[in-house]
């Protein structure tokens, strides 16, 4: 639904009842419930595969989500508090705090008294995190500053868009992709909720190491258990329960990034390969594309056939200058 959205700004439009169902659903952001009493005022923005609100609700209920194209929808609290209505029970959601969901995932809520939210929905394109989200929702407890970043430059995007023909710079997409995919790998919602709290620190710790020196090629499991000031068998120990190990753990990181890295060329040629190799930290286009095949990847375009970079011709010899030794 969001693919084929054009570039639309609408600000501080105030409805209540049936009339706020139709427009929040018309736009990607929910499908809400005509109760009595029911109404918002809202700032949205949408754009190809993306879509922002800033939205102020009175009390009612609401049933978000529900989208026909896969993606991932983020609400925070900014005012006030909201209830989730889960099977299992309701969860509170209080200012600072948010909530990740699948856009498809249909979400109940409540709230008796004003509540104001910042709702981000990426589309389908945001698969950079979308994998590590499960089908139930999932709450950020506490407030974390990556929470309030994103808060902060929805709130920027909203208020300082001026008009609405002008596409929403690749910058701010990025910066709120890397942000929400930021929260998301600093609470690691795919490691196990019976992991030891201690082995949960070292494992998000070690994975913290890996994103900000993946282009190092002399990272190692041995470098990582020093930095986080442990023996590298006590970081095999905090692994073991999450089914990989920490050589694992940096071997996926470094194949994922460069699948995605190689996916940003229209054309990948060896030069290509070569270049994105050594960005994260491996040594050439074989050891890429033993990574990239040990997870089901691929080099794609070109590069596939040729895996060798182009080599600089041999220096020619001077005329009358001995003979050079090749080394075996």
């Amino acid at each position: 639904m969001l693919r084929s959205d054009p570039v639309v700004l609408e600000r501080r439009v105030g409805l209540g009842g049936a009339s706020a169902a139709a427009w929040l659903g018309g736009r990607g952001f929910a499908t809400a419930a005509a109760a009595r009493g029911f109404r918002l005022v809202a700032d949205t923005y949408r754009a190809p595969d993306l879509a922002l609100a800033r939205i102020l609700r009175g009390p009612g209920e609401t049933s978000w989500g529900g989208s026909r194209s896969p993606g991932v929808s983020l609400s925070m609290v900014t005012e006030g508090a909201l209830e989730l209505l889960l099977p299992s029970g309701s969860v509170r959601v209080e200012r600072g705090q948010a909530v990740f969901t699948r856009a498809t995932r249909v979400l109940g809520t409540r709230n008796t008294g004003p509540v104001g939210t910042i709702e981000i929905v990426f589309g389908s394109t945001s698969s950079r995190f979308d994998l590590q989200l499960g089908e139930e929702p999932l709450l950020v407890e506490g407030a974390l500053r990556g929470v309030r970043t994103l808060s902060a430059l929805a709130n920027e995007i909203l208020g300082s868009t001026d008009e609405s023909s002008i596409p929403l710079p690749t910058g701010y997409r990025t910066a709120l992709e890397a942000l929400a995919s930021d929260v998301l790998d600093r609470i690691g919602p795919d490691l196990p909720r019976t992991l030891d709290p201690a082995d949960r620190r070292l494992v998000l710790g070690a994975r913290r190491i890996i994103r900000e020196r993946l282009g190092d090629p002399a990272l190692s499991v041995r470098r990582l258990a020093a930095e986080l000031a442990v023996s590298e068998r006590r970081l095999q120990r905090a692994f073991a329960p999450t089914g990989t190990t920490a050589k694992g753990a940096l071997r996926l990181a470094r194949a994922e990034t460069a699948e995605k890295l190689l996916r940003t060329y229209p054309a990948v040629t060896p030069i290509e390969a070569e270049l994105v190799a050594h960005q994260v930290g491996l040594p050439g286009v074989r050891a890429l594309k033993d990574h990239l095949a040990a997870h089901g990847l691929s080099l794609p375009g070109p590069a596939r056939s040729s895996v060798s970079p182009v080599r600089p011709d041999p220096p020619r010899e001077r005329p009358g200058a001995a003979p050079s030794r090749r080394s075996c």
